[in-house]
C-alpha cells in the first residue's frame, strides 16, 4: 500500500508539486469520490457502499414512494455500470462485462416497475425500515419476491414453504373457507414422519406451520418446529390465540402471529365465533411474559383482517397492540378465498365488495397510525391485484395436511386445484411439472387463470 509522508500532500494555496507516488494516491481518492456505489459480493449478503446514506436520506425526509424507487434504480444502475466498466470478476458472469446487456436488463426492470401496483410500491420504504429494525438487511431475493421480478416458467426449488399441520380448529370464523372442506379432510393432523419427509426434500430457509386449522392443536408441532430449527430453518406460525404453548415448544419458534380481528369484545366474538375476547388478551399477555422471562428471540405480532365490519376499530387495535408490547400489528384487507366455480363464491364476493368501499379509509388510517406509533411495526396488505407480482408457486409453496401442493395460502383446497402430492411423487418432480409450468406461464403473461384472475377479490 502506498503511504504519503506527513505534510507531503500539496495545499490548496500552492506549494511544491506532488511526487509520482503522491499523485497516484490523490487520483485514487478522486476515483473513490466519483464512484461511491461499489458492490462487494453478490448474493445473500450483498452490500452496496453508500446505501446507508441513501436510505437515511429517503426515510429521513419521508419522500414519496416514487422518489424512493427512482433513487433505488439510479443507485443500482451506478453500481452495476461502475463494476461492468471495471470488468469486475463479481459481476462479469452476470452481465458479460458489456454495458449494452446491462442496460437491457435495467430497461426490463424499469418496465416491470411501471407494471407494479402503486400501492405495492408505496409499501417498499416501510418494508425496508421494518427489516432494518429487525437487524436484517434487505437482500436481492427479498426484492425479487416482493416485486415479482425474476419470475420464470421453470424455477429453482423454493426456499420458503407453508405447511398445513392440521385442519382441526376450535373457532368458526365467518370468512374462513375451512367450512367448505369435505369431511375426509376435516379434523386431520399431519404426523411428524410426514412433516419430516417434506422438509427433507426442500432446501428451505423459512417455513410457516399453518393452514385451515389451529396449529397448536397438533400435539406434534413442537417436535416439528424443533426438527426444522435443527436444519437451520426459520420457523413461524399464525394462531388464533386460544392456546398458550409451553416453553419447550415456544423456544423453537422465530415468530408467532395472533389473529386479532377486533378491539371490541362483541365484534371480536361475532367475527371469530367460538372465541372469548378476554381469554385471548390474557393468553397474549402470558406469551409476552414467557418470552421476556426466558429471554426468547421470539417475535410476537397481531394480525387484523379488516373489512367494513371492523375498520373503525383499527385505532383501538393499534393502541392495544402498543400497550401489550408486541413487536408488530398487521392489517390485512379481507380476501375472497373462493373462486367463481365454487358455490360459496357469490356470497363471499358480495361481502368483499362491500369491504372494498372502505379501502380509502383503511389505507388512510394505516398511514396515520404509522406516524403515531413509530415504535410499533404496522404492516399492511392492501386489496391491490396480485396476479402479476405474486410470489406463490414461484418462490413459495403451500402443502396441505394430506400432502397436496396447492397454489397458495388462499387457494388451499386441493378439490379446487393442485399440482401433485408430495407423499406420492418427489417434490422436485412436481415443482416444475407441466401443470406447474402452464400455471406460471398464465400468471407471467397475464393469460386467463381462474384460480388467480380475481385475487384477492
Amino acid at each position: 500500500m502506498i503511504r504519503v509522508r506527513k505534510g507531503s500532500v500539496p495545499t490548496p494555496n500552492g506549494g511544491r508539486k506532488p511526487r509520482k507516488d503522491e499523485r497516484a494516491v490523490i487520483e485514487q481518492r478522486k476515483h473513490k469520490a466519483r464512484a461511491p456505489y461499489r458492490v462487494h459480493g453478490f448474493g445473500y449478503k450483498c452490500r452496496v457502499e453508500g446505501v446507508s446514506s441513501t436510505i437515511e436520506r429517503v426515510f429521513g425526509d419521508y419522500v414519496t414512494a416514487k422518489k424512493f424507487v427512482d433513487t433505488a434504480k439510479e443507485m443500482v444502475m451506478k453500481a452495476f455500470i461502475c463494476n461492468a466498466e471495471r470488468s469486475s470478476p463479481v459481476l462479469k458472469p452476470l452481465v458479460g462485462g458489456r454495458k449494452e446487456g446491462l442496460l437491457i436488463r435495467c430497461q426490463q426492470a424499469t418496465m416491470h416497475w411501471e407494471m407494479l401496483p402503486k400501492k405495492k410500491v408505496a409499501e417498499i420504504p416501510y418494508i425496508v425500515r421494518s427489516l432494518v429494525k429487525q437487524r436484517r438487511f434487505p437482500t436481492i431475493r427479498d426484492f425479487k419476491v416482493y416485486t415479482g421480478l425474476g419470475r420464470k416458467i421453470v424455477m429453482p426449488l423454493p426456499q420458503s414453504a407453508q405447511i398445513e399441520v392440521t385442519t382441526k380448529c376450535n373457532f368458526n370464523c365467518i370468512y374462513c373457507s375451512r367450512q367448505s372442506l369435505n369431511k375426509e379432510r376435516l379434523n386431520r393432523d399431519m404426523t411428524f414422519e410426514q412433516f419430516k419427509r417434506i422438509i427433507d426434500q426442500i432446501p428451505l430457509r423459512s417455513v410457516k406451520l399453518q393452514g385451515l386449522g389451529e396449529p397448536f392443536l397438533n400435539k406434534n408441532i413442537g417436535q416439528m418446529a424443533q426438527y426444522a430449527k435443527s436444519r437451520g430453518i426459520n420457523v413461524t406460525t399464525t394462531s388464533n390465540g386460544s392456546i398458550v404453548p409451553d416453553i419447550n415448544t415456544l423456544k423453537f419458534f422465530d415468530e408467532i402471529r395472533i389473529s386479532f380481528d377486533s378491539a371490541n369484545k362483541l365484534t371480536f366474538e361475532s367475527l371469530r365465533r367460538g372465541a372469548h375476547f378476554d381469554s385471548i388478551l390474557n393468553n397474549i399477555t402470558e406469551l409476552i411474559r414467557i418470552k421476556n422471562e426466558n429471554k426468547l428471540r421470539l417475535r410476537l405480532a397481531l394480525t387484523m383482517v379488516v373489512s367494513h365490519l371492523n375498520y373503525f376499530e383499527m385505532e383501538e387495535a393499534a393502541k392495544i397492540a402498543f400497550e401489550l408490547g408486541v413487536e408488530e400489528l398487521g392489517f390485512v384487507e379481507v380476501e375472497n378465498w373462493y373462486i367463481p366455480s365454487q358455490r360459496e363464491f357469490p356470497v363471499n364476493s358480495e361481502f368483499v365488495k362491500r369491504a372494498r368501499e372502505k379501502h380509502a379509509e383503511i389505507e388512510s388510517k394505516v398511514l396515520e397510525l404509522r406516524k403515531r406509533y413509530k415504535s410499533l411495526d404496522i404492516a399492511y396488505l392492501s386489496s391491490a391485484k396480485r396476479k402479476r407480482t405474486c410470489p406463490w408457486s414461484f418462490y413459495y409453496t403451500f402443502i396441505t395436511v394430506d400432502g397436496y401442493m396447492t397454489p397458495c395460502c388462499i387457494r388451499m383446497d386441493k378439490d379446487v386445484f393442485y399440482f401433485g402430492n408430495v407423499f406420492q411423487t418427489a417434490f422436485a418432480e412436481i415443482w416444475n411439472n407441466e401443470k406447474m409450468r402452464r400455471f406460471r406461464e398464465a400468471n407471467i403473461k397475464d393469460l386467463p387463470n381462474p384460480v388467480c384472475d380475481l385475487c384477492p377479490d
